[in-house]
């Protein structure tokens, strides 16, 4: 999937530079906030850049608003910077001055990429580990056993039908959603679901 970016620019000079920043992304050029939220609104950007001063407000406000949406840059004029980055840079927007050193902000975008594939991967570990919990916290209260021995039943589960402990754990909350009790084999391991 190609990166998209929006990039809001009250001057065509600053669309047209930061949009040949992004040679391999589909990026969109808008010259106001009012029209950038729009944007935002129907579609997702991964990456957002604010070059000020906008047609219809400066521009702070909006990208501090569009933050919480996605990674935003806001590009100001040297005179503006220290005092625009004590208000923005705290609630989550990348502030730069202008002229902008084109090395600094491509190692800028390189870490931010790294950092949001880690979050990613983060995000998934923990939305598994909720679901591996709910599984067990299942197992607990329906076959009435402690939390370690239905940790390690959905762990030897997991090993013996050589799956995910998350396609086990999804199993069993599918199973126990359904009403359906678990099936014992003489080997001690407990059949969930299909499998």
């Amino acid at each position: 999937m190609s990166e998209r970016v929006l990039i809001v620019s009250g001057s065509d000079k600053g669309g047209k530079f930061f949009s040949e920043l992004f040679p391999d992304a589909e990026v969109e050029v808008v010259c106001s906030a009012e029209i950038a939220l729009s944007c935002l609104a129907q579609s997702d950007y991964s990456l957002l850049i604010v070059d000020t001063p906008l047609k219809d407000e400066f521009g702070t406000s909006f990208a501090i608003g569009a933050a919480k949406k996605t990674i935003t840059f806001l590009i100001v004029k040297k005179e503006r910077f220290e005092q625009t980055e004590a208000i923005a840079e705290p609630r989550g927007v990348i502030t730069l001055a202008k002229p902008i050193n084109i090395m600094v902000f491509n190692s800028v975008l390189k870490t931010l990429r790294s950092l949001r594939r880690r979050i990613e991967g983060l995000t998934i570990k923990l939305e598994d580990t909720k679901l591996f919990d709910r599984a067990k916290l299942t197992l607990v209260a329906n076959l009435k056993i402690t939390e370690p021995e239905a940790h390690r039943l959905l762990e030897r589960q997991a090993m013996n039908m050589r799956i995910s402990k998350r396609e086990v754990a999804l199993g069993i909350l599918k199973t126990y959603d359904e009403n359906k009790l678990p099936q014992s084999s003489d080997s001690g391991t407990v059949t969930f679901g299909g499998k």
